[in-house]
């Protein structure tokens, strides 16, 4: 299942330059066909595909968790995806436009699945959000001082010294 369709794609790139590459004939597909195109419909699920790839290495998200996000978290997964299928709709012409805005969108793609698929960036799905933060659970020197039965307790002085007990003044 594609994160995005044709509307998305639409809302981020020109409609007649996703018909330009799509269409196999010369003729611009209208954008109200650009949904039922093979080719568009094609490009966003090898996109969402490699989405997948990138974010489901070691186990940080599921497919499920993709389909849930909302707000911002969707868009920024819609924008990726969409970004990818339109380098896919390019690269699938016999001379793909090499000019430095197709060429800026490829690094950005790349560096953003990088990103992702490093954990540099995470998209807002609890468990993966708090997966960095360093949770530890240790014992307080009060509770040792007044639970534990140290060998330097037990001794009283004979094989130990006494430990010194500190007052907060």
């Amino acid at each position: 299942m594609a994160y995005a369709d044709a509307d998305d794609l639409v809302a981020r790139f020109d409609a007649n330059v996703i018909g330009d590459m799509a269409a196999d004939d010369g003729k611009t597909i209208a954008e109200s066909d650009l949904g039922s195109d093979t080719k568009v419909t094609a490009a966003l699920a090898s996109a969402s595909g490699l989405v997948n790839a990138a974010v489901q290495q070691g186990n940080r998200y599921t497919t499920a968790d993709l389909t849930a996000l909302t707000g911002d978290d969707l868009a920024f997964l819609k924008d990726i995806v969409c970004r990818v299928a339109y380098v896919n709709l390019d690269a699938r012409k016999q001379y793909p436009q090499e000019n430095e805005n197709t060429n800026a969108m490829k690094q950005w793609v790349s560096e953003m699945l990088k990103h992702l698929r490093e954990g540099y960036w995470v998209f807002g799905v609890s468990e993966v959000k708090d997966a960095g933060v360093i949770k530890v659970d240790t014992v307080t020197r009060v509770e040792i001082r007044d639970n534990w039965e140290l060998w330097v307790d037990r001794g009283r002085g004979h094989i130990y010294p006494t430990r010194r007990t500190y007052k907060r003044r």
